[in-house]
């Protein structure tokens, strides 16, 4: 790879992001020349790579929009600094274009996992030399059944998260309308009498 004022160093990649997903994002800011990416020890992808452009504009754009923004759970750090560029004005748009290729493979992602787990289910059963149709309708129920199981789940999550939000909002009320008077000890006294009464009411 020739290095030169446009070769740019993108540091902290998120270990999710294959050199696919990572290559789609990157050409979203122009024709890539040369990309590089390092790999550890153990041959898994680096969180960093090196990325070189045709145009030096696209490397205006990839700096001025991925610097120090937020992927994963870290900050992407571009070397070396760059002077005199401009924000790009179309970045709200080219942010939303990377969320969804994001959502994309991440999507992707868990489909594959949700077949490795179902063929390794499969195979215990059935073998490895089951009949299609067999195959076929196992799948569909197993697809199905994890459809709901997912829904349920998504709803025990809103449940809890009402029931939380609820219980914020009568402790609100609850402390809003106390009589700051009260002692210490009549307070912690009424507070557990009040906690108990709303614990019955929930189980009701």
């Amino acid at each position: 790879m020739d290095f030169d004022e446009d070769t740019l160093f993108v540091g902290n990649i998120p270990s999710s992001f294959s050199n696919e997903l990572l290559m789609e994002i990157l050409n979203i800011f122009g024709e890539v020349r040369e990309f590089r990416r390092g790999r550890s020890l153990e041959g898994a992808d680096s969180p960093w790579a090196i990325v070189n452009y045709h145009e030096p504009a696209s490397a205006n754009r990839l700096y001025g929009v991925l610097l120090n923004r937020a992927l994963g759970q870290s900050r992407v750090t571009i070397l070396p600094a760059r002077k005199g560029f401009e924000r790009w004005e179309n970045s709200g748009d080219v942010l939303k274009k990377i969320e969804d290729i994001n959502r994309k493979y991440r999507e992707e992602l868990e489909r594959e996992d949700l077949l490795d787990r179902f063929i390794s289910s499969y195979n215990l059963l059935y073998g490895k030399a089951g009949d299609d149709r067999v195959f076929s309708f196992t799948l569909k129920k197993w697809l199905k059944e994890e459809a709901e199981i997912r829904k349920r789940c998504r709803k025990a999550e809103h449940d809890f998260e009402k029931s939380t939000e609820r219980r914020r909002q009568e402790e609100y009320d609850y402390l809003s309308n106390y009589d700051d008077d009260r002692s210490n000890d009549l307070f912690y006294l009424d507070r557990t009498s009040w906690i108990s009464e709303r614990n019955k009411d929930n189980v009701k």
